[in-house]
């Protein structure tokens, strides 16, 4: 240091470099020959809580070495990079600022260190940093990834988080664009992957990295079990802003209720017989030997050899044999619209007399009665603006747990039977996610829900069908997406903190070189 003055704008630093002699960069050739003098003007860390600033006579000299490319060099600093104007540690407190506040403030904090930078400054150093993606990151091999909104509705970004690290390793500026598998292919370290339900980024992944394990997220699963199911209920209880058509049966519950009415027809000892009959030949055709089928229907081996060498003219009566031919006609003829026995019998051109129907179609008619009045009490005023409504929140708690205090949710079972199946499926799905020890596998779970003739069931049972092994491990490990919804909170408030105007490279920088990142 040769100088050192005060000013009213604060402190200046005079100084020369010590160092005799110096190598050439570019061929290494030491030199001791001075060409001239450059006055380098740098902004420093604050002395004396006022600004300072250091000017160094910087030595240009010359090369030695006849055969160098170069001439003459600059000698260098070991606090200040080639044409900076700022020492290391500035640049960095500008960096830091510059990464983890908006520019405006980053100003303002760096004025109060004395140090003088624009916001405009600030604004070009992070958006420097997130031009592109890092190729050299510190990866655990356990990654998670998820889409956000960068503009709602309009434009979705991508972004790609650590689960042991917990900090951001990518963010793309698309949502299922080929530069994500471009990535990942570049990083072929990584043994999972975890994500939502989104079958585009299961294909991005598996073709990525095709060893790679994938993981899907046990929240977006609930979730969509759930969104299926509340629109199911809700028609149930006939809560819906649409008109609802009027309901009929399909085929499968046509023949399930006429063979009820078939076997409630007769006497008591000759409707047991009937019954014992079927369920015999049900259970034979299972493959069940004839003393376990005697077991389950308590009765003596006899009698079930008796009933499967009697011909079915015999174990049922007239009417029963009428009824039973024309089940599959009664069955069409209900589900495609007909339900009362006067237009069955009209539609079955005299088959079968309007009585027979009337006593086949007893307990089908019985139930849809009720569910056709429903829908016609809701028609007459399909908003209901008057009627008391079961919140969204009371039928999800209902459909995972059984549990309500709602009148409409426990008149359900009234008017529909099969609605304990569904809730109870419902409820065997929450505790497979869960990993509870009473909790059916995978695959019971999907034959479990494809019983329960509930096309929306029905429906998400194919879902997880065709993302079978992601689901399963889903339960088998302790992973989730959890922290890709804490990363994706992190980047909106970012971008909140600056009027939503922060461009892709911004929000980038921000997210991967901010506050959690390890390097820093």
């Amino acid at each position: 240091m040769t100088d050192f003055i005060q000013t009213n704008s604060g402190i200046v630093l005079h100084a020369i470099t010590k160092n005799r002699s110096l190598c050439c960069p570019y061929c290494g050739e030491p030199s001791h020959s001075v060409h001239d003098y450059r006055y380098r003007k740098l902004q420093c860390a604050e002395m004396f809580s006022q600004n300072t600033k250091i000017i160094i006579a910087n030595r240009r000299m010359n090369c030695t070495n006849d055969k160098c490319i170069k001439k003459t060099f600059m000698e260098p600093l070991p606090f200040a990079r080639p044409y900076a104007r700022t020492t290391d540690d500035v640049a960095s407190r500008i960096k830091d600022e510059s990464l983890n506040q908006p520019s405006r403030l980053a100003s303002e904090t760096l004025a109060r260190q004395h140090i003088k930078v624009s916001s405009s400054t600030c604004l070009r150093t992070a958006r420097v940093l997130g031009k592109e993606n890092p190729k050299d990151i510190i990866c655990s091999g356990y990654v998670a990834i998820d889409d956000l909104a960068y503009r709602k509705g309009h434009k979705y970004m991508c972004a790609i988080a650590d689960h042991y690290f917990r900090n951001v390793l990518a963010v793309f500026d698309t949502r299922y664009g080929p530069e994500i598998g471009g990535w990942l292919k570049m990083h072929p370290q990584i043994k999972l992957v975890s994500r939502d339900g989104s079958w585009v980024y299961a294909s991005i992944i598996k073709e990525a990295l095709p060893d790679a394990d994938q993981v899907s997220d046990r929240f977006h699963l609930l979730k969509g079990l759930g969104d299926h199911m509340v629109e199911v209920i809700q028609k149930m209880i006939c809560q819906t802003k649409n008109t609802l058509p009027y309901p009929y049966p399909s085929l499968d519950e046509v023949r399930s209720y006429i063979m009820e009415d078939l076997y409630e027809m007769g006497e008591i000892k000759h409707r047991k017989r009937v019954r014992n009959y079927f369920a015999a030949r049900h259970m034979q055709e299972e493959g069940i030997p004839l003393k376990d089928i005697a077991e389950k229907l308590n009765v003596k081996s006899q009698q079930v050899y008796n009933l499967f060498n009697t011909n079915i003219r015999k174990i049922l009566s007239n009417d029963q044999m009428k009824i039973l031919r024309q089940i599959p006609e009664l069955a069409r003829i209900i589900s495609s619209g007909l339900i009362t026995p006067i237009n069955i019998e009209k539609k079955m051109e005299g088959r079968l007399s309007s009585k027979l129907i009337s006593k086949a179609t007893k307990g089908l008619r019985a139930r849809y009665k009720i569910l056709r009045q429903q829908v016609r009490i809701h028609n007459k005023d399909p908003k209901n603006k008057k009627g008391t409504k079961v919140t969204a929140k009371a039928i999800r708690k209902y459909i995972m747990t059984g549990m309500t205090t709602s009148e409409k949710l426990i008149r359900l079972k009234q008017t529909q039977p099969n609605i304990d199946i569904i809730i109870q499926a419902c409820i065997s799905f929450r505790k497979m996610v869960a990993s509870q020890k009473d909790a059916p596998d995978i695959d019971a779970w999907i034959k479990l829900a494809h019983d329960c003739h509930c096309p929306k069931l029905s429906s998400f049972a194919e879902y997880i069908t065709a993302d079978k092994e992601a689901i399963r491990n889903a339960y088998l490990t302790n992973y989730s997406n959890g922290i890709m919804e804490g990363t994706v909170n992190k980047i909106k408030a970012i971008k909140r903190s600056m009027f939503n105007r922060a461009s892709v490279e911004l929000l980038r920088a921000k997210a991967i070189y901010g506050e959690y990142h390890p390097l820093n």
